[in-house]
């Protein structure tokens, strides 16, 4: 939810402006002052995806200060004067979406933007934008501050997409030996000193004994997916068959992961199985010859890894078709 601050009568009146446009919760100043501003800023930065501040730079830094997570988390914070002059990236510009909220709201109420960070001022994409706007995960934010200094330094930064999908952006160039820096976007593991940028397109098919120990499978699958080189983060989504919908080790492994669960019927399965080589046993078993490989093409996966099978667990590992 969006969030407009308001801390003066005129304030209100833009308040209004803007939720019309963008929507979002107004607090106006009669309730700020009933509730207090460092409840009602609290709320907000817990709760908001971005956070209008109409007032002073001043009053809205010191409303925020307490509450600061770190800028992969705080929302995007813009700062409108009493007048609606000027709409001001405060926080959280690239990650936040900051700037790209100052940019709305000036639009919105006709005043002038004023985004500060440094490879916005030159027209060069931060890493972190390249990130946020194709979906991709940073691996080492360290290593993307590094890189945006570089670029704002006038440096040469290598960018490679792996799958060829992302143009290089503005300020990039192709890799060669005079970059001081490289920017790679995949989901694969790499042995260089790279700022990763993580395509978050890696689909698991898993099958499993039933009650397999949650640590035992964990094990099975981060140690599979280094074998084959590939980013434990990339992993998007874990494909099962409806029968192992319920089983704890697939639970847990997909809690920890943070992923969603594709759940495919037996029926759905069978149609497809021929496509595979399958198991007489485990057809006896649960009524289809194969788990993991069938699932992840009905995933809408391209198959990597082809089926690997250790002490009951199976794992097939597949790239999401884009």
């Amino acid at each position: 939810m969006l969030y407009i601050l308001s801390l003066s009568k005129l304030g209100d009146k833009i308040a209004e402006n803007i939720s019309r446009e963008l929507g979002g919760r107004i607090i106006t100043k009669e309730a700020i002052v009933r509730d207090g501003l460092s409840n009602v800023a609290k709320e907000a930065m817990e709760n908001a995806r971005g956070i209008i501040f109409i007032s002073s730079t001043g009053i809205a830094l010191r409303a925020i200060a307490p509450y600061l997570k770190g800028k992969t988390v705080d929302p995007g914070v813009v700062v409108v004067d009493a007048v609606g002059k000027f709409s001001i990236s405060l926080l959280s510009g690239h990650l936040g979406g900051g700037n790209e909220l100052a940019l709305k709201v000036s639009e919105v109420i006709n005043a002038t933007p004023v985004i500060t960070t440094a490879t916005d001022a030159l027209g060069i994409k931060a890493p972190d934008i390249i990130a946020k706007e194709n979906n991709l995960l940073i691996n080492d934010m360290k290593k993307a501050k590094e890189i945006s200094s570089l670029l704002t330094e006038g440096e040469k930064i290598g960018f490679i997409d792996t799958l060829g999908k992302i143009e290089i952006p503005e300020g990039y160039v192709e890799e060669d030996i005079d970059t001081k820096g490289k920017v790679v976007v995949t989901n694969k593991l790499l042995n260089e000193d790279a700022l990763l940028l993580i395509r978050k397109n890696i689909i698991l098919g898993i099958g499993c004994k039933k009650d397999t120990s949650a640590d035992k499978l964990s094990e099975f699958i981060k140690e599979a997916l280094i074998e084959h080189g590939y980013l434990l983060k990339a992993v998007a989504k874990i494909s099962t068959v409806d029968l192992k919908s319920k089983e704890k080790a697939i639970l847990n492994l997909a809690k920890e992961l943070e992923v969603p669960m594709d759940i495919h019927t037996r029926e759905s399965i069978e149609k497809v199985e021929h496509l595979f080589k399958g198991s007489e046993f485990v057809k006896k078993s649960i009524g289809v010859s194969s788990v993991a490989e069938p699932c992840v093409y009905l995933s809408d996966g391209d198959i990597l890894v082809n089926r690997i099978a250790k002490e009951g667990m199976t794992l097939c590992i597949g790239e999401r078709i884009e």
